[in-house]
């Protein structure tokens, strides 16, 4: 299997300062007809003061939510973990995580 075939209708996390408010996102990367390759955020954590919560945009989720890779609640479930602990770390260094 080649690198592209491997990577096509997967899952990626990225975590970053996106916003005020937003500092993850899980997108899903796919490709055109014509084989050009794109993404787009199916979810968003967003931070508040008890933690991050996942939020869904729109009904992405359920339209690109599986494959024979991974489930999307798979991912999002390893997802929220991580970002659970990125706030604990936050919490324990005053935001500076």
């Amino acid at each position: 299997m080649n690198t592209r075939e491997q990577y096509k209708d997967h899952y990626v996390a990225e975590v970053g300062p996106y916003s005020l408010s937003t500092n993850g996102h899980i997108v899903y990367w796919t490709e055109d007809s014509k084989g050009k390759e794109y993404c787009f955020s199916i979810a968003i954590f967003e931070r508040h003061n008890d933690g991050y919560e996942l939020r869904f945009v729109g009904s992405r989720p359920f339209e690109y939510g599986g494959s024979d890779k991974i489930s999307f609640m798979d991912f999002a479930e390893a997802c929220q973990k991580y970002m659970n602990g990125k706030f604990a770390l936050e919490e324990l260094t005053d935001g500076r995580a």
